[in-house]
């Protein structure tokens, strides 16, 4: 009776976050989550990990796409940076704070977030290349007011803060989407500015995995492959990227 009432109400969460426009799709979407730093990972052996696992898994039967991101969308951990645009003066406490997401080459195909114009970051973005920038709709219309379409921020540059301001290249614009957990699933998406993995690199990341059919059935060749490569690294929340969704429904 249990097991029903818990299935009855993960279907319930799960139809309500369908009602809402979420701006990527969980469905067919494995994700495996890594914590590098506990396994003594210096940058240098993480990058490669991250490189050699989703080269890994492209080759597996019934993966259509794979990629890695710092946050997963609607997970448990939440990021932001100030943002501004490059050469307009902004007074500290009326900058943008922008959600930051490290993504390797197709996270936006692989997590079904569109590209409504530019270019996805590629093989050739990487830690020596320029820094570039992939911004939200919403991010792009703050940022730069006066455009009447937010794909007009393509080409243009903002500088993101951290310890330093950096300063990046818009490639590309993407659709809007609901990726804060602490943000309500009924409220407006908060602006994102999403940057190359190479280039902003995170020891804690996840590997996402876009299958052709239940996600389920590739546990245990995701497994694995892990292994293959160091069989002491524990996969973390190895699970379709729905029940995540289904998860941050109940907050909603």
């Amino acid at each position: 009776l249990a097991l029903l009432i818990s299935t009855g109400l993960f279907l319930r969460t799960l139809r309500y976050a369908r009602q809402i426009d979420l701006g990527f799709n969980p469905d067919h979407v494995l994700a495996a989550s890594f914590n590098l730093r506990l396994q003594r990972y210096n940058d240098a052996q993480g990058r490669e990990f991250y490189q050699r696992i989703v080269e890994r898994l492209e080759r597996l039967p019934g993966v259509q796409t794979v990629s890695v991101t710092n946050l997963l969308p609607l997970g448990f951990i939440w990021l932001s940076t100030p943002v501004v645009p490059e050469g307009r003066e902004v007074p500290r406490d009326e900058r943008v704070f922008a959600g930051s997401v490290s993504v390797g080459s197709q996270y936006f195909e692989t997590i079904g977030t569109p590209l409504l114009r530019g270019r996805d970051f590629s093989a050739q973005d990487t830690s020596k290349s320029p820094p570039v920038a992939i911004v939200s709709e919403k991010l792009a219309r703050r940022m730069w007011p006066e455009i009447k379409d937010p794909g007009e921020a393509v080409g243009k540059r903002l500088r993101v803060s951290r310890s330093d301001l950096i300063s990046c290249e818009v490639i590309g614009v993407a659709k809007d989407a609901r990726n804060n957990i602490f943000n309500r699933l009924d409220k407006e998406p908060e602006p994102t500015i999403y940057r190359p993995f190479a280039q902003n690199y995170s020891a804690l990341a996840s590997v996402i995995v876009r299958t052709d059919g239940d996600p389920r059935g590739l546990i245990s060749a995701v497994r694995r492959e892990v292994a293959a490569l160091d069989d002491n690294l524990p996969a973390k929340d190895l699970q379709p990227l729905s029940e995540t969704v289904s998860l941050a429904s109940w907050s909603a």
